[in-house]
């Protein structure tokens, strides 16, 4: 399929989509019922939404949608989604797929994303890339799938955009921080994009 020739698969309904077709990628029928994905990415994001303040609530939207126009804009999608298509461990590459595309939005937005958002969104998208893919038959996700992609992730996101998170989680373990790694001065710490969180 040449990229620059095609329109961009428009996602099914279900959830965030609508069905446009009886019939998606490589034979698969949407209607047959996928008894391993129970994710709603409407459910998730009214369930985030009801524990945010009025401006998380308008920055969450706006990374969002950025988000949503990265995942299914004509320019990008096939790229993204077809990326997905024949993979071995789509948990693992939906999480890091995910981190590539919020460190994107983040850097298209002059890194002024706030830090408070970046999770919420990063899951709502994975939730509707997750409904995407297995509406449209390029790939079939689980609930398993998703929680490794969600917490991958997560993983990835506070790893790089939270300095301290690395002697946290060995905190959090019982380890002592690497010798190798410099502790941050208490007094001049910055919290980075994800302190706090």
């Amino acid at each position: 399929m040449d990229m620059m020739q095609t329109q961009p698969q428009q996602p099914p309904q279900g959830g965030f989509f609508s069905q446009n077709s009886a019939e998606g990628y490589n034979g698969y029928n949407p209607d047959e019922e996928n008894t391993g994905f129970t994710v709603n990415s409407d459910e998730i994001e009214n369930g985030i939404k009801e524990q945010l303040d009025e401006q998380q609530d308008k920055n969450l939207d706006r990374v969002v949608k950025a988000g949503n126009e990265l995942l299914f804009g004509e320019e990008t999608h096939y790229q993204l989604m077809d990326q997905l298509q024949n993979s071995k461990d789509i948990g693992a590459d939906l999480g890091a797929g995910a981190f590539s595309a919020m460190s994107i939005l983040y850097k298209e937005s002059g890194n002024s994303i706030p830090g408070d958002v970046i999770l919420p969104a990063g899951v709502i998208l994975l939730a509707r890339a997750s409904e995407f893919l297995n509406e449209s038959g390029m790939a079939q996700i689980t609930d398993d799938d998703f929680e490794k992609a969600t917490h991958l992730f997560s993983v990835k996101m506070m790893d790089a955009y939270d300095p301290d998170f690395n002697n946290r989680m060995q905190q959090a373990i019982g380890q002592q921080p690497q010798p190798d790694q410099p502790q941050p001065d208490q007094s001049q710490q910055n919290n980075g994009l994800l302190g706090g969180v």
